[in-house]
């Protein structure tokens, strides 16, 4: 069944910032290999005179997430040592820099920036692929992201003994607007944890939580086994 997109077109024009959208309260639930995972802005913080987003679910801690000037997405680790940038949104096709989103750093290059997405959340033509490459920093690196202006992170591929896992995203709660886009599975959730697991052979899994800002009860498309 082709994916069907739902309220992003009431979604506010975007710059090249909004492919990775800011803003405390804004949530996205990505879904691979069985298990829901939760990336949230919990709320806006003050370090050395400049204002960060707290992400949680994107590392293993909060992690302080702001935009600069030029577009480039800049991120901070518990307050220590200097800044490291994790996406440059603004530069060329082609184009190379050190990315710091991983505990080691590794070279990230701008595959495209009018890539092809089709996804849980829609098909899109104007998606930001970066490519991550060099030394891995431990047994799971990051090979691959995935921005869709308006949405942000869509899919992520990491690399593992065990192969390779993509996730891609099929809920997002951004700016108080929600886009999800899958049929047949029904879950309840809290978000208070950054992941849950769906057992394989359940076609239908009800997660008993208490809703925050996501709606209490959505419907998504379970393709097969995950």
């Amino acid at each position: 069944m082709k994916p069907t997109l739902l309220l992003i077109a009431m979604m506010p024009a975007s710059g090249l910032g909004d492919s990775f959208p800011l803003g405390a309260g804004n949530q996205w639930l990505y879904r691979g290999a069985g298990a829901l995972q939760q990336v949230e802005v919990i709320r806006v913080r003050e370090v050395d005179q400049k204002t960060y987003f707290v992400v949680q679910g994107i590392s293993g801690g909060d992690l302080l997430v702001r935009l600069s000037d030029d577009n480039t997405v800049l991120i901070h680790e518990a307050e220590q040592g200097p800044e490291k940038v994790w996406v440059r949104l603004n530069a060329d096709e082609g184009e190379s820099y050190l990315s710091g989103i991983e505990s080691c750093p590794r070279t990230a290059t701008i595959v495209s920036r009018r890539a092809p997405y089709s996804g849980p959340v829609g098909t899109f033509e104007n998606a930001i692929e970066i490519a991550y490459s060099g030394s891995d920093c431990g047994p799971v690196s990051l090979r691959k992201e995935t921005f869709v202006p308006g949405v942000g992170l869509v899919q992520r591929t990491t690399s593992a003994p065990a192969g390779d896992l993509t996730v891609d995203l099929i809920y997002a709660s951004i700016h108080g607007l929600a886009t999800l886009s899958e049929r047949e599975i029904r879950f309840a959730l809290t978000l208070d944890r950054a992941v849950y697991f769906l057992e394989p052979g359940d076609p239908i899994r009800t997660l008993n939580a208490t809703p925050k800002a996501i709606p209490q009860y959505m419907t998504a498309q379970l393709p097969g086994r995950v």
